[in-house]
């Protein structure tokens, strides 16, 4: 129900670092506008003949990874695992985050974004793009509703939160079933195509696809944790207990997309493009050894996955790691097939980060005002009460 305790106005902190951020995302509103007005020909280095250009590719990895929400919401909310509880929350808004930066990714490289709404309007139930959108837009309703279940604890509206609060068993139900199918419908579009380079190209991209954004759930979680106990001063200590199963999910869904791309690699014959010596198996070499082996060895190894450091590394390259495979599977694989080149404009470079940093600034100002890291104690208030035996509460 409605808290109490929340009785002030919103705020937020400034401090030197976000006057910046907030000063660059006037530069990125300018770029926007500008792209808005005059199309995307003024502003981007796009062509007829290279069509995905870095607006594009933002979506595809910030959906990957905002696959943190599901998969820890099934865990918490579904297989009721009490102690995921303390950690889904950060998975939720991390999550909502990365699909609204999907989403207004998409907006701004759509050519004519005015008629964004047709696909809604005209049933072209054929393509594969058409599904993504559905999915994907009816997927980030429901975030925004299972996020204002959140918000109206603080907000006092108790009709609409208790609407909300019966409604949740059904929003997470759905929430949990959509992503499922845009996460592999997104590696679904590369079957049509023959140019992708034979070590990524497969039948079962859709199953890579969908099974790497599961397990690198996990991961997400895990940095995004850290990183907003370090903001925070919280004590991040207390949440290992929540982080390490979590984690040892994540291994399990890891070997099993490993067996699954060496059986794939085997059934096909396509070893020799790995080993060929060319950038592009190079690049899936470094992308499987480096970016998912190591880490996996790391979670799998208790003295590395029981440290904060060990954690928050391994963490990290599974995180690059699905983003590299993105990046391989839409450039690296693809680059042989392309006769023009392409390297995106500065206002790209703009848009890209302006729609990073407008996301991280909503976390900041969601995590301050609302029961996101609530029960983590303060890192100072656990130094004075370990000096003195008398605890001050306000």
């Amino acid at each position: 129900m409605y808290d109490e305790r929340y009785t002030s106005r919103f705020g937020f902190r400034m401090t030197p670092l976000r006057w910046a951020m907030f000063a660059f995302m006037v530069l990125f509103l300018a770029v926007a506008g500008y792209r808005f007005v005059f199309g995307l020909g003024p502003v981007t280095n796009l062509t007829d003949q290279w069509t995905w250009g870095l607006w594009k590719y933002l979506v595809f990895p910030a959906v990957a990874l905002a696959g943190c929400g599901y998969g820890t919401v099934f865990l918490a909310h579904v297989l009721h695992i009490r102690a995921f509880y303390p950690i889904v929350r950060v998975a939720m808004v991390v999550s909502l985050m990365g699909y609204s930066v999907a989403m207004v990714g998409l907006l701004f490289d759509i050519t004519v974004y005015y008629n964004f709404w047709r696909p809604f309007a005209y049933w072209g139930y054929t393509s594969i793009l058409f599904e993504v959108l559905w999915c994907m837009t009816l997927y980030w309703t429901i975030q925004i509703l299972e996020f204002g279940h959140i918000a109206f604890e603080r907000i006092d509206a108790p009709i609409i939160y208790k609407a909300l609060d019966k409604a949740m068993p059904v929003l997470i139900c759905v929430g949990i079933m959509l992503p499922t199918l845009h996460q592999a419908s997104l590696g679904g579009l590369f079957i049509a195509t023959t140019q992708l380079h034979p070590a990524w190209w497969s039948l079962w991209i859709p199953w890579f696809f969908m099974i790497s954004s599961l397990m690198v759930g996990p991961a997400v979680v895990a940095f995004s944790c850290w990183a907003l106990c370090r903001i925070y001063g919280k004590k991040f200590e207390e949440l290992m207990p929540s982080l390490n199963p979590l984690i040892l999910v994540g291994a399990a869904l890891m070997i099993f997309y490993t067996v699954l791309k060496v059986w794939d690699l085997t059934a096909r014959g396509a070893w020799g493009y790995v080993f060929e010596g060319t950038l592009q198996g190079n690049m899936f070499l470094l992308e499987h050894i480096v970016f998912l082996l190591v880490p996996l060895v790391m979670f799998l190894t208790p003295s590395i996955r029981n440290s904060v450091g060990g954690l928050v590394t391994a963490s990290l390259l599974c995180g690059v790691g699905v983003v590299l495979n993105r990046t391989n599977v839409m450039f690296t694989g693809m680059a042989p097939a392309y006769t023009h080149s392409y390297f995106p404009s500065w206002m790209e470079w703009v848009g890209f980060a302006g729609l990073l940093v407008g996301a991280l600034l909503v976390i900041l100002f969601f995590v301050e005002n609302f029961k996101i890291l609530e029960g983590i104690s303060d890192a100072e208030e656990a130094k004075d009460s370990a000096v003195s035996p008398v605890t001050v509460q306000g």
